[in-house]
């Protein structure tokens, strides 16, 4: 939804990109409908070669693999096109994921405080090789973050979905392509 979002402001190599291929009306509202269009347009294998990113570049993984999915193994592989080269199926992902990640975890923005934390107990944990020596221990840390008022916190409205329906469909078409993500910190999506 950020990427969605992030557009709707105009902004972001995504709309961008869209704008200048003639679909900047993708991004009209904060609407469910408006936002189920774009998500159905990103979705759709025939609209490929508008992403960019190199994703057109894997034709054969694209019945399996969302551009949003795309998008996370960029970052999350030195060379994606390396990591990718020869896989053809969804097991031959979870492989390339198992065995050429660089990333075993993901700060979530959502989550932001939480993840956070928990990296400052894994870099500062007795069990690293080159532990981090941190000022104060990991729970007055906590206690600090906890009692501070979020900053930065968006202004823009949600996107609104106005019944169930909206929800379970967007989310079924979410856990078919965008799989990938359970694997990086979300098992709702496996």
């Amino acid at each position: 939804m950020s990427l969605y979002r992030y557009g709707l402001y105009g902004k972001g190599a995504v709309y961008n990109r869209l704008k200048n291929n003639g679909f900047g009306y993708l991004y009209n509202s904060n609407k469910a409908e408006d936002f189920e269009k774009w998500f159905d347009f990103l979705s759709s294998d025939e609209n490929i070669p508008f992403f960019g990113e190199g994703f057109d570049k894997f034709p054969c993984l694209s019945n399996i693999l969302g551009f949003f999915s795309f998008r996370l193994l960029s970052l999350a592989f030195r060379d994606i096109n390396k990591a990718l080269e020869g896989v053809e199926d969804k097991k031959g992902v979870v492989d390339s994921i198992s065995k050429k990640s660089i990333v075993n975890f993901v700060v979530r923005n959502e989550n932001l405080e939480e993840d956070f934390l928990k990296v400052l107990e894994i870099a500062s944990s007795d069990i690293r090789v080159n532990p981090v020596s941190l000022k104060k221990s990991v729970e007055e840390i906590r206690e600090e973050i906890h009692e501070r008022k979020r900053v930065n916190v968006t202004k823009v409205d949600k996107i609104y979905f106005v019944d169930s329906q909206h929800r379970d469909y967007l989310k079924s078409k979410v856990c078919k392509k965008e799989w990938v993500y359970g694997y990086f910190g979300y098992p709702e999506y496996l």
